[in-house]
C-alpha cells in the first residue's frame, strides 16, 4: 500500500477554492484521482470537465451536482 502525504507541490488555489491533489496517475495511481476541495459557503466553482475517473469526499457541508438537479 502506498501511502499519500498531502503536498504543497499539488496545490491549486483559485478565487474560490484550495484544491490539493492527492492521487493521481502523475503520482502513480493508474487513473484515478483523488482530491480535498476547501470552499467557503456559497462559493461555486467553474464548470468543471472531467477526463478521469475522480473520487469526491465532502466531509462537511454540500456539494450541488449540476446533472442531479
Amino acid at each position: 500500500m502506498v501511502v499519500i502525504t498531502p503536498s504543497t507541490d499539488h496545490v491549486t488555489v483559485s478565487p474560490n477554492a484550495t484544491m490539493t491533489g492527492l492521487a493521481a496517475p502523475s503520482r502513480g495511481s493508474t487513473r484515478l484521482s483523488t482530491w480535498t476541495v476547501r470552499m467557503d459557503a456559497g462559493t461555486t466553482g467553474p464548470e468543471d470537465s472531467i477526463s478521469r475517473e475522480q473520487v469526491w469526499t465532502v466531509t462537511e457541508g454540500t456539494r450541488e451536482l449540476p446533472w442531479a438537479r
